[in-house]
């Protein structure tokens, strides 16, 4: 019971602490909207690092390790592997059915800060959810709790998915297992960070599938049908060609992790 209620503590301590630090966030004096959103997913990190750093190194005294660049040629080319493969094939499978067509494409301004941003908030995120969170559960407890709380931090993060329906619910919460099975199998947050990012990036600035903040421009436009493999109003993230790819992915990385364990 005692151990119950100190990691409790640990844990909601460790998000308090981050709640307040973004609430706290000042303002940026520019009107340039692409250095505003940088500066709105700097901050966020900039808080994650400070704490983590905190937490692991005097309140777990370096008992506690969260590892991001193990085999990091080897990890990113997996991320990116895996990024674009749980991409490519609900967005091909949309394409050659004609439920979505391309309409139009843009040019967007400060194109490189735009990719920045996404790619920190990504970062941000991985670090928050899958970090000294995860890292102290699957200690305290084992792997499976960790997958469990984790993606209820997760779900929670990306709050839009409540009240989007049923399947934008399934697909933030098995992208959830399926990213945490895959920094298991691979020892690092690196793979996970980059197959995210891949989602992110692609999905959502370049071909306007996916929710971002609703500042993130998108280049290219689509129109599409109304059903169920579209995702209706919410793109890729409402769709079930997404449901069945994460599921799939799961799949194959649990396999994966039982062969290496073996």
């Amino acid at each position: 019971m005692k151990r119950n209620i100190i990691t409790v503590i640990k844990i909601l301590s460790f998000i308090i602490v981050w709640s307040v630090f973004v609430v706290i966030m000042p303002e940026m004096p520019t009107k340039n909207s692409a250095i505003i959103r940088l500066w709105y997913e700097i901050f966020p990190l900039f808080s994650t690092i400070v704490i983590t750093v905190i937490f692991l190194i005097i309140i777990e005294r370096n008992k506690l390790h969260v590892v991001i660049f193990n085999n990091f040629i080897k990890n990113v080319s997996l991320g990116i592997i895996v990024g674009i493969v749980w991409l490519a094939i609900p967005f091909f499978i949309l394409l050659v059915t004609n439920n979505i067509n391309y309409a139009s494409k843009i040019n967007i301004d400060y194109f490189a800060i735009w990719v920045l941003a996404c790619f920190i908030n990504v970062v941000m995120q991985e670090l928050l959810v899958r970090g000294y969170i995860y890292q102290i559960l699957k200690t305290q407890y084992n792997w499976i709790i960790a997958i469990i709380v984790t993606t209820l931090i997760f779900t929670a993060l990306h709050g839009g998915a409540i009240n989007a329906g049923v399947i934008p619910i399934l697909n933030v919460i098995t992208m959830s297992v399926m990213a945490t099975l895959l920094m298991e199998l691979t020892g690092t947050l690196s793979a996970t960070i980059v197959s995210h990012f891949v989602w992110n990036f692609i999905g959502s600035i370049i071909l306007g599938q996916v929710s971002l903040a609703d500042d993130y421009p998108k280049m290219i436009k689509f129109t599409s049908k109304n059903n169920i493999l579209t995702g209706w109003d919410y793109g890729l993230e409402g769709s079930l060609l997404v449901t069945i790819m994460n599921v799939i992915l799961i799949m194959i990385f649990s396999m994966a992790i039982y062969k290496k364990n073996r």
